[in-house]
């Protein structure tokens, strides 16, 4: 057997995350990003793997790279903003969330996790208005989301 090409190691990496092994996926996206370092959903695989490890830096710096490779992909700043929320800095989370949304209002990744940071934030009202926002755009809500929202409205209704 030769060596693996890029996308086998990718696929591998997939499998590998999804069987829980999460350190074999981390190598596995490690190795296709050194066959080819421009090809930026390596990173995005491996920095979301590294949020998941809580290696923030690491994610972040994977991040960096890909918007160094693609300065205008709103994926990677979608990303980075979901590094921050898992690193508690939610500030420049939400400044990430509310700048793709102001540049696209549809962007329905961006509005579901600020919706998930309101909700973290007990910020009920705002997170209802994205919630809102999305179910009238017909788009599936995160059942983990819509839980707190019910969750919270029943605790004001007794």
């Amino acid at each position: 057997n030769g060596p693996l090409t890029r996308h086998a190691y990718e696929v591998r990496g997939e499998l590998q995350r999804k069987l829980g092994q999460i350190e074999a996926a981390l190598d596995d996206f490690s190795h296709a990003i050194a066959l080819h370092p421009d090809i930026i959903e390596d990173r995005y695989h491996r920095a979301s793997i590294l949020r998941d490890l809580r290696r923030f830096d690491e994610a972040i710096r994977d991040l960096d790279e890909a918007r160094r490779i693609d300065p205008k992909n709103r994926t990677t700043d979608l990303l980075v903003g979901s590094v921050y929320a898992a690193s508690e800095k939610l500030l420049p989370a939400f400044e990430i969330f509310d700048r793709l949304l102001a540049q696209d209002s549809q962007y329905v990744a961006a509005r579901r996790r600020r919706a998930e940071l309101y909700v973290r934030l007990n910020r009920w009202d705002e997170a209802q208005r994205d919630i809102s926002h999305l179910q009238k755009a017909q788009h599936p809500i995160d059942s983990k989301l819509l839980n707190a929202m019910k969750n919270h409205l029943a605790t004001l209704s007794k």
